[in-house]
């Protein structure tokens, strides 16, 4: 697969299409319920933060922008 620029701003569909982890665990907090939704929140982000953005392995991932986009859905799925 080819470097993704981060100047191009993918979908999180494009996202988890590059890593479905990240889809699964969107789902997962999407079910989540937790009393407290920012203890939950910052859960599903330390996943979530290992597979997008700087700290990713994945090259194509590991950008600002794409964890902009990933924590966007994860606070959507959440309801925050």
């Amino acid at each position: 697969m080819a470097n993704i620029d981060d100047k191009k701003r993918l979908t999180i569909c494009e996202i988890i299409s590059i890593d479905p982890r990240i889809g699964e665990i969107l789902a997962e907090a999407g079910h989540s319920k937790g009393r407290n939704r920012w203890r939950v929140y910052e859960r599903y982000k330390a996943r979530l933060s290992g597979l997008a953005g700087f700290e990713s392995k994945n090259k194509n991932l590991c950008t600002s922008s794409i964890y902009e986009t990933v924590i966007r859905a994860l606070c959507g799925a959440l309801k925050l």
